[in-house]
């Protein structure tokens, strides 16, 4: 192949037989050689054959099409010169590209059927010779004229018939009898030597058959052994495995139970949910008929005094008691006795109020049926009088206090 040489672009012929010959190269690795071209040129020539003023592409075919991309006016390329050189430049790439074994087993195939092609132009003499001829020589012959590959043919036998005439034999009959003496001899030895190695062979074979017995024997004691073993690892095996179940069953009762107790929390929960609930209902209730009667009372009291604003007063005040009674209901941070003796006082409280109202009833009908007064003031003074006479005869609980 002729050396590398500087050749303008548009000198270049793309043949389409040749370029197919390869797959193309994948967008990402064509935009990277394109990129390597426009920046540092043509490392690696082209390979091209002369095809009258012009030169066809063998290999390159991609740097070509990056060098047009990157406006490059000549590349430098390598002119195959022989049929051989031409088929070795067409498939180039099979060393230089990352093909798929499928790939490069079909460019095998092909560049042998190239080559194949190539000898079918030699003469029906020299194809006879093809196994004995090197395969530079082949290409050669294959591109050259029918009568140069005659004259070549000619020179050939020449050439080979001098080589017979050096090497055979032309002394005395003593001499060939020494000879084939000699090789005689020779035989002999070799005959021989293969005995020694018959002998040997027989040896190794005989070793061999101890050997795979011995083998035998070994296997059949490691299974004995091994089941021993096994006997010994599966029982240890057993009773830990017999232990992991209790324990796991250990662990299910464990588990039921706390879902038990679990379950009855959760009850347990709801139920105190709905007691609070509950309270806070009649907390609101109680709370609301509390404020109706303070609106009553404070109502009443934009009327003259009488005995009825007494009794919208203490009808407020039992509707405060009954409210703090429910209240008390709902304290969970005082001691377990202090509820029911809170509860105690505020009934007696409850109690004195009923009294008082009772007083208050007896005393203001004993009024009504008597002679007619002009005003309230001394109505209210009588029925202040009569409670304070209650009140005086009966002695002090000392229960109706709430720290009682």
């Amino acid at each position: 192949m002729q050396p590398s040489v500087m050749i303008p672009v548009n000198q270049l012929i793309v043949n389409r037989e040749y370029k197919d010959l390869f797959p193309p190269l994948a967008g990402c690795d064509f935009d990277d050689l394109c990129q390597s071209v426009a920046e540092v040129g043509i490392l690696c020539h082209l390979l091209v054959e002369r095809t009258g003023d012009k030169y066809t592409i063998l290999s390159g075919h991609h740097r070509y099409e990056a060098a047009i991309r990157a406006n490059l006016s000549e590349v430098p390329c390598s002119i195959a010169t022989t049929l051989e050189e031409k088929i070795a430049a067409l498939f180039d790439n099979i060393h230089r590209r990352h093909l798929s074994p499928h790939d490069q087993e079909r460019l095998r195939l092909c560049e042998a059927d190239w080559k194949r092609k190539a000898l079918e132009s030699l003469i029906p003499e020299l194809q006879s010779l093809i196994p004995y001829l090197p395969g530079e020589i082949k290409l050669t012959l294959a591109a050259a004229s029918p009568e140069r590959q005659r004259a070549y043919l000619t020179e050939l036998q020449k050439r080979l018939t001098a080589q017979y005439n050096s090497v055979a034999p032309v002394g005395p009959a003593a001499e060939q009898s020494s000879l084939i003496e000699d090789l005689r001899q020779q035989l002999q030895e070799k005959q021989l030597q293969i005995q020694s190695l018959n002998d040997r062979i027989t040896a190794l074979q005989q070793t061999l058959k101890q050997a795979k017995s011995l083998a035998t024997t070994l296997t059949s004691k490691q299974k004995t052994a091994n089941a021993t073993v096994d006997q010994a690892v599966q029982s240890r095996f057993q009773s830990e495995l017999e232990d992991f179940r209790q324990r796991l069953e250990d662990l299910s009762k464990q588990l039921h139970a706390a879902q038990k107790d679990k379950e009855t929390l959760e009850e347990q929960l709801q139920q105190e949910r709905n007691r609070i609930k509950a309270m806070e209902a009649e907390v609101k209730a109680a709370a609301l008929q509390q404020q109706q009667a303070v609106d009553r009372f404070q109502d009443s009291l934009r009327h003259s005094p009488g005995p009825e604003l007494l009794c919208n007063g203490l009808d407020c005040a039992s509707q405060i008691l009954a409210t703090l009674a429910v209240y008390a209901k709902t304290i969970t941070t005082w001691n377990p006795g202090t509820p029911g003796q809170a509860a105690k006082s505020l009934q007696k409280i409850e109690q004195q109020l009923g009294l008082l109202r009772q007083t208050i009833t007896t005393t203001t009908r004993r009024v009504q049926d008597s002679q007619p007064l002009g005003n309230g003031t001394p109505q209210l003074n009588m029925i202040s009088a009569g409670a304070a006479k209650l009140s005086a005869g009966r002695p002090r609980n000392k229960g109706t206090s709430l720290d009682g």
